[in-house]
């Protein structure tokens, strides 16, 4: 497994380390894509470094590659730099950090 430190660098550990992690703990898992981040104007951006001209409801897979003729390779560099972004360039959710602070405020909550 991957997991991230304080300073979001990647790291390999084993399962034993996560499960230690969270033993006797409250988990709360979030799916960052589209519940705290929207990579979507991200992943438009670095398409058109490109020289394209997308809008961020183009840029799916189907449409950017397969109706639209942008080059596969583009696209996938444009999703892996959307993907794997730096949580500072991430755009976040509407409503994310409200909600966020919310969680936080539980009792024995740690994040």
């Amino acid at each position: 497994m991957i997991i991230q430190d304080q300073d979001f660098n990647f790291e390999t550990v084993g399962d034993e380390i996560i499960s230690n992690l969270v033993r006797d703990k409250f988990v709360i898992a979030l799916d960052f894509d589209g519940v705290v981040t929207n990579h979507i104007g991200l992943k438009t951006k670095y398409i058109n470094d490109f020289g394209y001209t997308l809008r961020e409801d183009q840029c799916s897979y189907e449409v950017c590659v397969r109706r639209m003729g942008i080059d596969s390779i583009h696209y996938k560099l444009g999703l892996i730099g959307a993907d794997m972004g730096a949580p500072g360039v991430l755009p976040l959710e509407d409503g994310f950090l409200v909600n966020f602070d919310k969680i936080r405020a539980i009792n024995d909550v740690v994040v």
